[in-house]
């Protein structure tokens, strides 16, 4: 915790809660963030005594699909921080997308750091693009390729994309929770495409 110099807190002379200015105080440490200060009302000018407590930060281990590897790592967060999917997080000063949150061995749409055991993100580049990969079949042979698309950018079977020098038609998308083989799917929820070469 920061040592402030000033706070929002009720006075308890003018009963109203008011900016305060902190003259002194001591940081302690023990299963929360604790500040014991001395304060003075911007108001009135009461001088009296408060405690602010902030619970620790907790290590979240996060799942980072990067290219063609999974790369596990932490976050350090809020117990009450609300996370939700589609939300940005920066890890080792990494920008990632939340694709999926597990929570009492369920995946769930949101729910407080505390909670959740594992996030599954998605690596975003500066530009906030995600990558993409896609098996590609061509005649006997299945060749790798990666894409670049915006995290909201949609695909959808029977779309034709240009790899390499060859048209290719998507016939199914796998994502966190699916496979998808007749709607479409966001760039962030995609694992992997799977296409055919068409002439």
């Amino acid at each position: 915790m920061e040592f402030p110099s000033a706070i929002h807190n009720k006075c308890p002379n003018c009963d109203q809660v008011t900016l305060h200015k902190v003259l002194k105080g001591r940081v302690g440490k023990h299963k929360q963030l604790t500040l014991d200060c001395t304060i003075k009302c911007s108001k009135c000018n009461f001088i009296h005594q408060t405690t602010i407590t902030e619970k620790k930060l907790i290590n979240v281990p996060v799942i980072i699909s990067d290219q063609a590897e999974s790369i596990r790592k932490t976050v350090e967060l809020h117990p009450d921080e609300e996370l939700m999917l589609d939300q940005e997080l920066i890890v080792d000063e990494q920008n990632v997308i939340i694709t999926s949150l597990e929570s009492a061995g369920s995946r769930v749409n949101h729910a407080a750091a505390k909670e959740v055991s594992t996030i599954w993100s998605k690596q975003a580049d500066l530009e906030g693009k995600v990558q993409l990969k896609i098996s590609v079949h061509k005649g006997p042979n299945t060749l790798s390729h990666k894409i670049e698309a915006l995290p909201d950018e949609e695909f959808f079977i029977g779309d034709i994309l240009r790899i390499s020098r060859d048209n290719v038609a998507i016939y199914k998308i796998k994502t966190h929770t699916k496979v998808v083989k007749y709607d479409s799917a966001l760039a962030k929820d995609i694992v992997r495409i799977y296409g055919r070469v068409i002439r």
